[in-house]
């Protein structure tokens, strides 16, 4: 989980084509097929608007509280660690605009998956540059991973912001392990927490980038371990409906938002896979149920797609079921 902390720290840089050590003005050529304008507003509110042919789909219908049999658990929201930031680097926030990535903010994503777990920066000039939703199957259950980074110009250093990180969530007997590392001339440090009393681990992570304007990269992640999936629906409102009619069950999931791939605009990017249990053809029965309205087309190795509204399919064989989306966070 580190490791994964440590190379989000560098997105903005490495979106921008600067290098950690120096401040020239980077490459904005974009990797991508189409180019993202800026609002002429403060950089501290600039958002990237999507690409028209990678729409998000619009919000789902209100849905059941569960996917599976077992009832939602509510979220334990924690008190947000309010953060006074100016804006970005002028050139930073420029590339990343140019090379299609998305300056984000915490409600955007709260917004679109709900309340979370997670303590949150918040502040008008603090952008959200990734965050990770993902669930795989472990020998107790489920094991679920969440993650938000953010980078910001703060007047408060990058130490102070981790203890307010660690003390929202209350920290206090908690095993500390600390370990610092410079990876491109940005000078890291990674504090990871662990308890004999839970097998859940918290991971707080900070960059300083002294080189361009002050800025710092701080990073939260927890990891934990659930018995059963629930609430789910904020993926599409079709899930619920796919789950009932084959009577599956969740394996995996994942749901990612950072920079976009040298072939795409998508920023957000959403799948979820569903064992199709003892239903001995998912695809007519999907086609003649909560799929009926969706286009049906042959895919790889034998597989049936629906296509949805634009970015959004089911990719059904006879014993997996497989929803991916492709958008934008903040469209």
């Amino acid at each position: 989980m580190r490791k994964h902390l440590t190379a989000a720290a560098g997105l903005a840089i490495v979106l921008a084509g600067c290098s950690f050590g120096d401040s020239a003005t980077p490459d904005t050529t974009s990797p991508s097929t189409s180019t993202v304008t800026a609002p002429a507003t403060d950089e501290a509110t600039i958002d990237a608007s999507p690409t028209p042919d990678t729409p998000v789909n619009e919000e789902p219908a209100t849905e059941p509280d569960s996917v599976t049999a077992s009832p939602s658990t509510p979220a334990t929201v924690l008190d947000p660690v309010e953060v006074d930031a100016s804006a970005l680097p002028a050139d930073v926030a420029t590339a990343l605009r140019d090379g299609g990535g998305e300056l984000a903010t915490t409600a955007d994503w709260t917004q679109r998956f709900g309340a979370t777990e997670l303590p949150t920066l918040e502040g008008p000039a603090v952008h959200l540059i990734e965050a990770t939703i993902q669930m795989s199957p472990s020998a107790d259950g489920f094991d679920l991973v969440d993650e938000l980074q953010w980078i910001l110009v703060a007047s408060t250093s990058r130490d102070d912001l981790l203890d307010q990180l660690a003390g929202s969530i209350d920290l206090g007997g908690w095993n500390r392990d600390e370990s610092i590392s410079t990876i491109d001339g940005a000078e890291c440090v990674a504090r990871d927490y662990s308890s004999p009393d839970t097998s859940a681990t918290w991971t707080l992570q900070g960059c300083n980038f002294p080189t361009l304007g002050g800025m710092v990269s701080i990073g939260v992640s927890h990891t934990t371990t659930a018995t059963s999936v629930a609430s789910l629906p904020f993926l599409d409102p079709s899930v619920t409906a796919v789950l009932d009619d084959i009577d599956g069950t969740v394996s995996e999931l994942l749901v990612t938002f950072g920079s976009p791939s040298p072939a795409s605009t998508s920023t957000l990017t959403m799948t979820l896979t569903v064992d199709a249990g003892n239903d001995d053809d998912p695809a007519g029965t999907l086609e003649d149920g909560a799929l009926a309205s969706w286009n049906k087309t042959s895919g790889e190795a034998g597989s049936v797609v629906f296509a949805g509204s634009p970015g959004s399919h089911w990719t059904v064989t006879n014993s997996t079921v497989q929803f991916t989306n492709e958008g934008r966070l903040a469209p």
